[in-house]
């Protein structure tokens, strides 16, 4: 039996098979809670970001009143977020975050496809926090813009040798061998 914030969770498995029971344990259907930021360590971050297209993290300070205030704010936010199918967890680790990038606490990364990217706006304003997340879940990757550039010269390519072949084609010559006894 696990305890989640004071609510207890049945493991229904073999308790001898340590694999599964951690499986279990860092599941989401585990520390999800509804309307609240979920606190990740960083073994159960690494899953996420395993089974998850996209997740947003928020590294915070523990102890500090403005990670405190965000906080607040941010889970307000946090069933939009899950509308955009975008997991949202809370981590306390300033030497986890480091890793990713960040400089200062706190701070929001979002991860698509394990890449991160950092929120460099005002944290305090949830409705511009929700927008470049939104922004961020629906953009299309740069690689389509250049797919698209290398379709169109591969095609002018093709256009362009089809006029070469057009202009230098040679009419064939008809020689007219007349037989012998028609002269």
């Amino acid at each position: 039996m696990y305890f989640r914030k004071k609510k207890p969770m049945v493991y229904d498995g073999d308790l001898t098979q340590s694999g599964k029971v951690l499986d279990w344990l860092t599941s989401q259907d585990v520390f999800e809670i509804r309307n609240e930021i979920e606190e990740v360590n960083k073994k159960m971050l690494e899953k996420l970001l395993e089974e998850n297209e996209y997740v947003t993290v928020f590294f915070y300070e523990p102890n500090a009143e403005e990670s405190r205030i965000i906080m607040e704010k941010l889970e307000n936010i946090d069933s939009e977020t899950d509308n955009f199918d975008i997991k949202f967890v809370k981590m306390a680790d300033a030497r986890y975050a480091r890793k990713w990038g960040v400089t200062h606490l706190p701070a929001i990364v979002y991860f698509r496809k394990r890449f991160p990217s950092i929120y460099r706006g005002d944290l305090h304003s949830e409705a511009d926090v929700l927008e470049w997340l939104r922004k961020n879940r629906f953009r299309q990757p740069e690689l389509n813009l250049f797919m698209y550039a290398l379709m169109a010269i591969m095609v002018a390519f093709l256009i362009y040798t089809g006029f070469l072949l057009q202009c230098f084609k040679t009419s064939p010559t008809t020689v007219v061998v007349q037989h012998q006894k028609q002269t």
